[in-house]
């Protein structure tokens, strides 16, 4: 009987663990071009480092778009943050 409990109560963690992770909507362009906007890129760095936007701008790399944001930290340093305007993931630094 408690081998019973604890099996159910381990599936509905596990449902529940699944659901949430399908509530959480992907990094996807908001237009029919397919990119990302730089407005979110943008939003999502803030959001992530807590420090103040410098400064953003999108550029070609070879084949791809790239946003490079680049943020004041809280330490006072500045820091560049690329992201691949296509698929939102963070590249890393040049």
């Amino acid at each position: 009987m408690f081998k019973h409990r604890l099996l159910n109560l381990a599936l509905s963690f596990c449902t529940v663990l699944a659901l949430l992770q399908l509530s959480v909507p992907p990094a996807r362009a908001d237009n029919h071009s397919g990119v990302i906007p730089l407005e979110r890129a943008v939003e999502r760095v803030k959001r992530n480092s807590n420090g103040k936007i410098l400064s953003a701008k999108t550029i070609r790399d070879g084949k791809r778009s790239v946003h490079n944001v680049r943020v004041l930290t809280k330490q006072g340093r500045v820091k560049r943050v690329r992201i691949d305007a296509r698929s939102g993931q963070r590249l890393r630094p040049r």
